[in-house]
């Protein structure tokens, strides 16, 4: 019975073991959704992240952070590898409100970085949609992965279209120079 019992083991893990080998690869493990604090936005990994998503919440916007959680975590699959992302609460650093020139009032926010420089601010994430005729009818707009994910490629374009049109204005500076 014993030795039943061996063998038994012994096949289930042999048929358990491709299963986990499958599953435990690059492509199928979910992106870090990083904790940044004020010291990190001046240190040297920030600096070399090519492209940096940083989603900033403090204490008014903390329910509106909580529902932007589960879409922040699908972009950063998404687009994992491209752009790391990241979140920041001011609640928990207060020095950060004032290295970001963030605004209590407009949180939560986005802000998109390249090698450490601030790109774009998407704040506040979330917007009133009034409905009807009374001012206080209406709701909060929902921001999904997809929306967040199209503002970011949007920026990201531009900024590559920028970065290789300077690219190119060097190259004839300095060929002109060069021709003197």
């Amino acid at each position: 019975m014993a030795a039943m019992m061996a063998h038994l083991f012994l096949l289930s893990l042999f048929l358990l073991c491709p299963v986990t080998a499958a599953n435990s690869g690059e492509k199928n493990s979910k992106a870090q959704l990083h904790e940044v604090r004020a010291k990190e936005l001046d240190s040297k990994w920030f600096a070399r992240q090519s492209y940096f998503l940083l989603e900033v919440h403090g204490m008014q916007g903390q329910k509106l952070h909580e529902d932007l959680l589960p879409a922040l975590q699908e972009v950063a699959d998404s687009v994992k590898g491209r752009v790391t992302v990241g979140k920041a609460s001011c609640k928990d650093d207060a020095s950060l409100v004032a290295k970001l020139g963030a605004d209590n009032g407009k949180m939560p926010a986005l802000y998109l970085y390249r090698y450490g420089k601030i790109l774009r601010k998407w704040e506040p994430v979330s917007s009133w949609v009034r409905e009807g005729e009374d001012i206080q009818a209406g709701r909060v707009k929902e921001v999904s992965a997809e929306d967040i994910i199209e503002w970011l490629e949007e920026r990201i374009e531009k900024n590559e279209k920028a970065e290789r049109k300077e690219k190119k204005k060097q190259k004839k500076d300095a060929k002109s120079n060069a021709d003197l």
